[in-house]
């Protein structure tokens, strides 16, 4: 992963809700893991052409429990897959993700 993109991804991961600093570590690794089936399913969608805004319709539209059960996080993961590089476009983004994820601490 590009220093410029794990930056962004710093930035993103504070975004995590307040509420998160009183999360357990079982409790944070089940949040970035829900998150991370958000960035996959970001990234499918932007691989098959999806444009960012209907990405995020299809999501929270979609039966991904995660986006019912952080809807404001959808809008920002979604908008950080649309900054990355076509050659980023893989399965290592979400996998990526949840690892700074995990490893974030506020």
């Amino acid at each position: 992963m590009t220093q410029p993109m794990l930056s962004t991804l710093a930035g993103l991961l504070m975004l995590a809700p307040l509420a998160a600093v009183a999360e357990t570590a079982e409790e944070r690794a089940a949040r970035c893991a829900a998150q991370a089936d958000l960035v996959s399913e970001a990234v499918v969608l932007r691989s098959d052409g999806a444009d960012k805004t209907r990405a995020v319709e299809r999501i929270k539209a979609g039966d991904n429990a995660a986006a019912e059960r952080y809807p404001s996080t959808v809008s920002v993961l979604v908008g950080w897959v649309y900054t990355l590089p076509d050659d980023q476009l893989t399965a290592d983004a979400a996998s990526a993700f949840e690892k700074s994820c995990v490893a974030f601490e506020q």
